[in-house]
């Protein structure tokens, strides 16, 4: 047990669990209330539960209390593998602090729960955050924290397009090797700068065979002449996500490009268009898309069409040798 001058911190048990979860879900709702096209099993206790549960068990946990009443919690998945390093990585779920003075609450509990992290040697720290929590990412920015990824949705309605028109078709098997060339450009716009991401070895051939022939899964080329400038895919909630996107009324966007000399021409916005109206006719409710605030093209596009709801904020700490 540790006492502030504010709270008393405990390490995070079972018995803390539905307190805990009742917590998350009155952030949620706050959330929800802002975006309702959000799911709503995310304001369930016997949905947050399990999560809390499976979390529990992956690594340590610290909660603080005022008086005998649970105002806050952080854990998170310790991973060998984050981003090249060893770090923790605590989904929107796995952490909260009651409103009233959720920045004080989130600095002591992470105070405490960082030194245990170091001590085992995870010195990458990332915390995902309800985008609707603005006083508790300030609080994050102000421990060091800076913006590493960002989700967003929109509903399936069709955003105005450019007055001209875009020859734009639902790839094929045959257009494989177009879609891989787009999706390498990709690749290099998000590891050059100014976003640097440290992305994973690109998708091969074979991996874009199998996607285009899942019925689940679509892509749409925009073309110029008969050559292949942009692309768009669409297919099931991403996992790799934030969780209060994923659900069976979510598509997500798992790759979009144009290449530069195609820019500002409103083809990303026409190959938008064309797969709202895919999930549309398959019934799906919302879209989703996960992309990098350090790319200022990315977070141009996607905040002019969708709604921010969730952040993913990241400290890299260096200690000397």
């Amino acid at each position: 047990m540790t006492q502030t001058n504010h709270y008393t911190l405990l390490p995070l048990q079972s018995q803390h669990l539905e307190d805990a979860a009742r917590l998350v879900s009155q952030r949620y709702q706050d959330l929800h209330q802002q975006n309702p096209l959000l799911p709503e099993k995310y304001t369930r206790l016997d949905v947050l539960l399990p999560l809390l549960e499976d979390v529990l068990q992956a690594g340590p946990g610290v909660a603080a209390f005022d008086k005998s009443k649970l105002i806050g919690f952080l854990s998170g998945y310790l991973l060998p593998h984050l981003r090249g390093r060893p770090g923790v990585f605590s989904p929107e779920w796995a952490n909260a602090a009651e409103m009233g003075d959720c920045r004080r609450i989130y600095e002591e509990l992470y105070t405490a729960q960082a030194a245990v992290w170091m001590d085992r040697g995870f010195s990458g720290h990332y915390i995902s955050m309800f985008a609707s929590d603005q006083v508790g990412i300030q609080g994050w920015h102000c421990l060091g924290f800076g913006l590493a990824a960002a989700d967003a949705i929109r509903p399936l309605q069709p955003v105005p397009e450019p007055a001209h028109p875009v020859d734009i078709r639902r790839a094929t098997l045959d257009d494989v090797d177009a879609i891989l060339a787009l999706d390498h450009g990709l690749i290099r716009h998000i590891t050059g700068s100014p976003t640097y991401y440290p992305h994973e070895a690109p998708h091969d051939r074979q991996f874009y065979l199998d996607w285009l022939q899942d019925p689940a899964n679509a892509f749409w080329l925009a073309l110029q002449g008969a050559e292949p400038v942009a692309y768009i895919g669409f297919g099931p909630a991403s996992q790799e996500a934030c969780t209060i996107i994923v659900d069976d009324g979510t598509t997500s966007i798992p790759g979009a490009f144009t290449v530069s000399t195609a820019r500002g021409s409103g083809i990303a916005t026409s190959l938008l268009n064309r797969g709202l109206e895919w999930a549309a006719r398959l019934g799906y409710q919302r879209c989703a898309v996960e992309f990098e605030p350090a790319n200022p093209l990315a977070v141009r596009f996607w905040l002019r069409y969708f709604d921010l709801v969730c952040v993913t904020l990241t400290r890299q700490i260096m200690l000397p040798d």
